[in-house]
């Protein structure tokens, strides 16, 4: 298709991109949808009643994702909740950008990350370096490697590589 201006994108163009960025805004907003709908399914223990042996059988049959992604997810669904942050202040970023976020264990530092991250339109890079100094880790351009055992998001992780990925402490 042939673009109606010469040098600018052609309606069809901007119309996808415009219906791009609306399926984006609700994904981030179902991604938080899933998070507490998956909190509440390993809450209540409804996998065993569905026939699971466990939330991990569970996740990994019913999403096909890992289940170190879906117990992070349902971490940061629960701190949100336990910081009084609600869901569509979580929405305004995109997924990576708040499971950083919410590996700091402080409200107020998390609502600022939130706030400054949505604000200013954040890039993962400078998101990563601002939770680290939230942390009072190192800000160097590689961040160090994790050691084995180190807790992330309220789960032990680290060292696993099958069987039982992460597990709430």
């Amino acid at each position: 298709m042939a673009r109606e201006r010469e040098g600018g994108p052609s309606r069809r163009a901007r119309d996808l991109d415009q219906r791009l960025l609306r399926i984006k805004e609700d994904i981030r907003r179902r991604w938080i949808e899933l998070g507490a709908v998956l909190a509440e399914i390993q809450e209540t223990l409804a996998y065993r009643e569905l026939g699971f042996a466990n939330f991990q059988q569970y996740v990994e049959d019913r999403l096909a994702v890992s289940s170190r992604w879906a117990t992070y997810l349902v971490c940061m669904v629960r701190k949100a909740r336990r910081f009084g942050i609600d869901a569509n202040t979580v929405a305004r970023l995109d997924i990576s950008k708040s499971l950083e976020i919410f590996r700091v264990d402080d409200a107020r530092k998390a609502r600022t990350l939130i706030e400054q991250t949505a604000a200013e339109n954040v890039s993962l890079k400078e998101g990563k370096r601002r939770v680290a100094v939230a942390l009072g880790q190192s800000t160097e351009d590689e961040p160090p490697t994790r050691p084995k055992g180190v807790v992330l998001f309220g789960v032990a992780v680290g060292g696993h590589t099958s069987g039982h990925h992460g597990r709430p402490v």
